[in-house]
């Protein structure tokens, strides 16, 4: 096999990471996240910019590690173990002791998960730790985990076993078969995330080490793709490549960041799959010189991306801490700001310290590395017997999975169409073709998000058996548009709709308008304002009593007005609901709803007995 000669062009492995550009897209992906998470609505493709971190790992990893198979022949696994503990550990431990030490004091309601948060974060569980507990990632309400960000991490850390396994063996193999294996891994990755996917949360194809190892793969391949051919690219195909491929790129990554539908369908994986392509492209792109090569590696996305990881870190503890300020803004400044003093502090005081530090002239004793090993293998064992083992007691995490069993519960109202075959009433109406049946209206329908969710087995008790209730955790209220038109277009809507929607952001009124749109010709229709401790409550709730009373037949159920004398029916997050707070929520709405109009009677014929 030809064997890899552009990997040393970039200069020396430990020079390849720090290369400007790859620094400067880097901290632009940073960027992003920071808005998504402490300025929700902004930024609202945010999330994807974990997607480009990891080709970023993946390219960079995979490129160091060639590098090495080219100088020595081999991959020293040990070395690289090292090297890759000294990466990640040292910050982490440093923010979980932060945690241990501040949470207690400034956060107590929540200091029971702290045993379960570093447990599986330093195990690097803390993925499937989340999906295990059924944990939403696009929740912007409630008490969130302070190492919920640490998913991504954990995926990292289970990709850094692999990896060295994985560049030797594609080190000695054709250029062929080492893409072709790289392309079906990505390929599979992302029909995994497509099967997986679950409308409307899919946190579990958005937390899976199944399904985002493609974008690590895609890195890969980049760098088994510029390491066998780069120096082969000739200067007029990179300048067609600088002037097309680039701004292409560039023009797709910055609409996918900016405009990305959190849930949509389309996303998992197609939207996945085309930001591991533009993350490529302009890795591939701004190695050679060019503007793309000279804007990335501008002071500010530079230095941001060297301090990106530490950044990280601090930015989500944060973004929990903030969460229930009255102000976003302030919220939002204070928590981008301390990030980056944090991450800062982090980078110059302990990862530059560990990342440098030399390797110990000697390796330990056979007895003490076996003694080491013993340790870590109990270690890992008890942490994972305690994350199967300790359920959480979080309140509000309990009452939405109690939410969602009995959701789930629930008949299908287009199913029992199927189920109900038409009964022709004369021999004629039998020979005809029979029509398609069509599904019977649903008599109450309630959409809603979390709140509704918790709440949902008190609403359902008093909806009865016409109503249905359709809340998921997290649901933006553009997406609640989508689902009252699909009941709209199967022709399901009957006497009442309700519609409890604005918790998790702001709202516009053109959406509440769309919305309502969807639900002409139901003739009683509520929107249920919120009672969200957010700075967004008021703004929320002025947009809806606005739309109740620009149109007929809509009505406000005023929820927080109800609520206000009563903050005993909340849990700690002054917005979900405890039992009372269930109870009065599903009454307030009941009560609101018009009774059904008394059946009509035919006039008995005179002479008819």
């Amino acid at each position: 096999m030809r064997r890899p000669t552009a990997v040393a062009a970039d200069g020396p492995a430990r020079e390849r990471s720090r290369v400007g550009p790859i620094d400067g897209l880097r901290g632009v992906a940073l960027v992003a996240v920071l808005l998504y998470h402490a300025a929700p609505g902004t930024v609202r493709g945010g999330f994807l910019g974990v997607e480009a971190f990891f080709v970023l790992s993946g390219y960079l990893l995979t490129g160091l590690l060639l590098d090495e198979h080219r100088r020595t022949g081999r991959i020293a696994r040990l070395s690289y173990g090292g090297r890759r503990v000294r990466r990640i550990y040292p910050a982490l431990v440093a923010l979980l002791a932060a945690l241990v030490v501040f949470v207690p004091v400034l956060d107590a309601a929540n200091a029971h998960r702290l045993p379960l948060d570093v447990l599986s974060s330093l195990g690097g569980l803390t993925n499937w730790r989340l999906i295990a507990d059924g944990t939403s990632y696009f929740a912007h309400i409630g008490n969130p985990s302070y190492v919920r960000h640490l998913w991504s991490i954990a995926i990292e850390l289970q990709f850094y076993l692999l990896c060295p396994f994985l560049v030797g063996w594609l080190a000695r193999r054709r250029i062929k078969v080492a893409v072709g294996a790289l392309v079906a891994g990505i390929a599979g990755s992302a029909t995994l995330m497509a099967l997986l996917y679950q409308s409307p949360d899919p946190s579990r194809a958005y937390f899976g080490t199944d399904t985002r190892v493609g974008a690590l793969l895609a890195g890969c391949l980049v760098a088994v793709l510029l390491s066998r051919h780069g120096d082969a690219i000739g200067p007029r195909f990179r300048t067609t490549a600088s002037q097309i491929a680039g701004p292409v790129a560039v023009i797709v990554f910055v609409a996918l960041m900016g405009f990305a539908n959190q849930t949509s369908r389309l996303l998992y994986p197609a939207g996945f799959l085309l930001t591991q392509l533009a993350t490529g492209t302009i890795i591939a792109v701004a190695l050679r010189p060019g503007w793309l090569t000279t804007s990335l590696a501008h002071r500010l996305p530079r230095w941001l991306g060297r301090r990106s990881y530490g950044i990280y870190l601090w930015h989500w503890p944060l973004v929990v801490l903030t969460l229930h300020w009255s102000s976003r803004l302030a919220a939002g400044v204070v928590t981008i700001t301390s990030a980056v003093i944090l991450g800062a502090l982090s980078y110059g005081v302990v990862e530059k310290r560990f990342m440098h530090a030399s390797r110990p002239r000697a390796l330990p004793s056979l007895r003490t590395r076996r003694l080491r090993a013993v340790a870590i293998v109990a270690a890992v064992g008890t942490a994972v017997v305690l994350l199967v083992r300790i359920p959480s007691t979080d309140p509000i995490a309990h009452s939405l999975r109690v939410g969602q069993q009995v959701l789930a519960h629930q008949a299908d109202p287009a199913a029992a169409a199927a189920t109900v075959p038409p009964t022709p009433t004369t021999v004629a109406a039998a020979a005809a073709p029979a029509a398609p049946p069509q599904p019977p209206p649903i008599d109450v329908l309630a959409i809603g998000d979390s709140v509704m969710v918790g709440a949902a087995p008190a609403l359902q008790a008093r909806l009865g058996a016409g109503g249905f209730i359709d809340a998921h955790i997290g649901r933006q209220f553009d997406e609640g548009i989508q689902v009252a038109k699909s009941y709209h277009d199967r022709g399901v809507l009957g006497r009442a709709v309700v519609v409890h929607l604005g918790d998790n952001g702001p709202i516009r009124p053109s959406e509440v308008d769309a919305l309502l749109d969807q639900l002409a010709g139901v003739p009683n229709i509520l929107l249920v304002n919120v009672r969200v401790a957010r700075d967004w409550q008021a703004e929320v709730n002025q947009t809806l009593a606005d739309a109740a009373a620009r149109h007929p037949g809509v009505k406000l159920v005023d929820w927080f007005g109800f609520s206000a004398p009563h903050d005993d029916w909340f849990e700690g997050d002054h917005t979900h609901l405890n039992e009372s707070g269930m109870t009065a929520f599903a009454d307030a709405i009941a009560t609101a709803i018009p009774p059904p109009p008394p059946p009509t009677t035919l006039p008995v014929p005179h002479g008819v007995s």
